[in-house]
């Protein structure tokens, strides 16, 4: 029973669908209707409704194919299909018929609202307003905004003309003239700022004329905006009026021509100009004036004096001699007896003022056996300006013996090199009138003369004769060789220190008498010193020709100033060098007939110098070395003094536990013979700087300390085991390879012949001969 019915419903429902497709389709659309643009389109019972035979309605569908612009009017064609296949899409197999739906546009009236003109301090924000406006339901509407800055104006730092434009694309036509559908409006907006520019300066100017008494006027100004709401440039206008007159003589601006065009500047930034023409004394008017971007000016007045800042130019007489002819009531001396030719940029010379202080009245000075003598002034020249400048002068007042006493003179007398000289002798003669008055300086150099009549013929001359042993030495015999070789220069007084025998040149000769004076310091004493008066500076070797030994009392120009200087003392001429305080010691060792002077260190020298003093007269002694040769002229033995002295002036090496040099006699040497290095001797380093050689007694190894045996075939012992072999040379003076075992000794050589064993023992450093065989 169940199966049946089953089957049955199966029948049934397969020929309900049987029906349903093979049913003649039909579909009937709705009439064409007309709308309004914001009306629903899908609203069917407005629009209509298409029907279908046969069909549920369900299946009745649409499908829309729009033809409207932005505004929503114009047409639809609306197709209305039988959706068979139940997709939603349209198909042309599908039944279908087409309704024509037609929109129109609705006409209102628009309403359209702009901004308002807007006033804006330069410190705000500018908003961006918009146009509102009142419009139809469909209506499109759109705006645009196009801006005009105008950066200057008068009523505003700068001015913004914005444009509005407003269309109804609904109505608007570009092709219609009549701009139906576009509304326009221009708003204006104002900038203001009121602030103007700061002068940096307002300020009278002064400015000195030169030479020709005219001046080169330079302006110079700057100015600066308010930093909130600062403009960018700024732009100067400049008058100027010379002499004040209420006439302007040159303008300056944006707008004149050259050379007086300005074009803005930057804020803060100084501008310059220069006067076409130099003007003279005066006062001169300047109006400056200067404006920002938005029109704010600024002005102000200045003054630019142009006046004699310039002192006088004194040429004086620095020294005027005067004398007393007999008993009277004095000399009046005017301030202008001194002047020579004083001049001034801008006052004549006849209208310049002399005067003895800073008044210019006072001119005059009473000169009487109150004040004779040296009369110190200082000359104040004025212009007609006011400017002074003064100069030192002094007037030499001679009484000549007019007056019942004396007077006061003085002076001081020294070393090149700032030393005093104590004890000189300073000799006041008058030729003339036989008069000879002698005085001597004191420990600090100075000397007086009291009570002295002043005669125009008298001399001053110093005389002093002391020798100084070991002022000169191989460093001054060094420094002259070297600039007589043009190897080095000297200094100021070096050159009157190398002028041995003043002639006011400095020569072969000169070096000769040195060597003279270093060899034999007894025979060369008559003439030590060289003096120089009232002079400070020998710049080259031709202001010798300049000095004066002497002075005339009419020619000195109020300082009676000796510079003395030690004959050959070169190296100590402009200032005196202490003495090393490190000392060189030579070891003397004395043989039969020799005695040697051994160095214990590695001597690497440019010279020396050695004076050797003898108890008495031990005849004819040699000198030799193998380090240098010795000229007879570099070497004296003085009999009477049982001294030597010789000089070397030569690169000088000699490695440690050498002999520097050797004496060598006729006559054996005993022992206890003092034979003795003084301490003139010397030796000369680098940078003409010397070095004092003192003697150290040989300890005689011998008595102590023996290599054995002696001669050898190449080993030997030492008798000490304190004593230690520090190197062996051969007689050439080469280093010879040896090996030690604590107090036997092997040199490692094949070839017989003397060597040299250097030992070192208690502290000192010994040197013996060794003979291999």
């Amino acid at each position: 029973m169940f199966i049946r019915n089953l089957l049955f419903k199966s029948m049934v429902f397969c020929c309900f669908f049987l029906t349903v497709f093979t049913a003649k389709a039909s579909i009937f659309c709705p009439p064409a209707k007309t709308i309004m643009c914001n009306d629903d389109i899908h609203y069917l019972p407005l629009t209509g409704k298409a029907t279908a035979f046969n069909y549920p309605a369900s299946m009745v569908k649409y499908s829309d194919n729009k033809f409207l612009n932005n505004c929503n009017v114009g047409t639809i064609n609306r197709i209305w299909y039988i959706d068979l296949n139940q997709d939603g899409i349209y198909q042309n197999t599908e039944s279908s018929c087409t309704q024509i739906l037609t929109l129109q546009y609705i006409e209102n009236t628009i309403e359209v609202f702009f901004p308002d003109n807007k006033i804006y301090n330069c410190k705000e924000d500018i908003t961006d307003d918009k146009p509102t406006w009142i419009a139809g339901p469909c209506d499109v509407i759109g705006y645009s905004v196009h801006d005009n800055i105008f950066e200057v104006a008068d009523d505003a730092c700068y001015k913004i003309f914005r444009k509005f434009t407003v269309i109804n694309w609904c109505t608007h036509d570009d092709q219609n003239s009549d701009n139906t559908g576009t509304w326009t409006h221009t708003q204006i907006i104002k900038v203001i700022e009121k602030n103007p520019p700061s002068f940096s300066s307002c300020k009278d100017t002064i400015i000195g004329v030169e030479n020709d008494c005219k001046a080169s006027i330079i302006l110079t100004n700057k100015a600066t905006d308010d930093n909130n709401c600062a403009s960018p440039l700024l732009t100067w206008y400049i008058e100027v009026d010379l002499w004040a007159n209420g006439t302007t003589d040159y303008r300056y601006g944006p707008d004149e021509p050259a050379p007086f065009k300005i074009l803005p500047v930057t804020n803060g930034s100084e501008i310059k100009l220069v006067l076409p023409e130099r003007v003279g004394k005066g006062k001169h008017k300047i109006k400056w004036s200067v404006k920002d971007q938005c029109g704010n000016f600024r002005t102000c007045t200045t003054q630019v004096i142009t006046k004699d800042l310039k002192k006088p130019t004194p040429y004086l007489y620095p020294l005027l001699t005067t004398a007393f002819e007999g008993n009277f009531g004095g000399i009046k001396i005017p301030a202008k007896l001194f002047n020579r030719g004083s001049f001034d940029n801008c006052t004549p010379i006849t209208d310049l003022k002399y005067s003895f202080s800073s008044n210019v009245n006072d001119t005059l000075r009473l000169i009487d056996c109150n004040n004779a003598g040296f009369q110190f002034f200082n000359i104040i020249v004025t212009d007609n300006d006011g400017n002074q400048e003064n100069t030192d002068v002094f007037m030499l007042v001679f009484d000549n013996g007019s007056c019942s006493s004396g007077f006061r003179l003085a002076g001081n007398i020294t070393e090149a090199n700032g030393n005093p000289i104590p004890l000189a002798r300073l000799n006041l003669t008058n030729p003339l009138m036989g008069q000879d008055v002698a005085t001597y300086s004191d420990q600090k150099g100075d000397f007086t003369w009291e009570n002295v009549s002043l005669y125009k013929e008298s001399i001053i001359e110093p005389v002093f004769l002391e020798p100084m042993t070991g002022r000169v030495d191989i460093a001054d015999f060094k420094m002259l060789q070297d600039y007589i070789l043009g190897n080095h220069s000297l200094l100021n007084f070096q050159l009157l220190a190398a002028d041995l025998d003043k002639d006011r040149k400095i020569r072969i000769k000169d070096l000769e008498l040195l060597r003279k004076k270093i060899l034999l310091p007894a025979e060369n004493n008559e003439d030590l010193w060289s003096f120089a008066v009232d002079l400070d500076t020998l710049t080259h070797p031709g202001d010798l020709l300049k000095v004066k030994d002497r002075l005339p009392l009419a020619q000195s120009d109020g300082s009676i100033d000796f510079k003395a200087t030690y004959l050959g003392d070169i190296t100590d001429a402009n200032e005196r060098i202490s003495g090393p305080r490190s000392e060189y010691s030579l070891v003397k060792k004395t043989n039969e007939k020799t005695v040697e002077y051994i160095i214990n260190d590695d001597l690497k020298a440019e010279g020396i110098q050695i004076e050797l003093s003898f108890p008495n007269s031990l005849g004819e002694v040699l000198v030799n070395s193998p380090y240098f040769q010795i000229k007879p002229s570099d070497i004296h033995v003085d009999n009477s003094l049982n001294t030597l002295r010789f000089i070397i002036v030569n690169d000088i090496e000699v490695p440690a536990g050498q002999a520097l040099f050797t004496l060598q006699f006729n006559d054996r040497i005993d022992q206890s013979t003092d034979i003795s290095l003084t301490s003139y001797s010397r030796i000369l380093f680098g940078a003409y700087k010397t070095t004092r050689i003192i003697e150290k007694r040989s300890y005689d190894p011998l008595s102590d300390l023996v290599l054995t045996p002696n001669p050898n075939q190449g080993v030997f012992t030492i008798n000490n085991v304190a004593a230690k072999v520090t190197g062996i040379s051969n007689i050439n003076g080469e280093n010879i390879p040896f090996y030690q075992m604590g107090q036997t000794v092997e040199i490692n050589s094949d070839i017989p012949g003397i060597y040299l064993i250097h030992v070192q023992y208690n502290g000192q450093s010994y040197t013996e001969k060794l003979i291999k065989i």
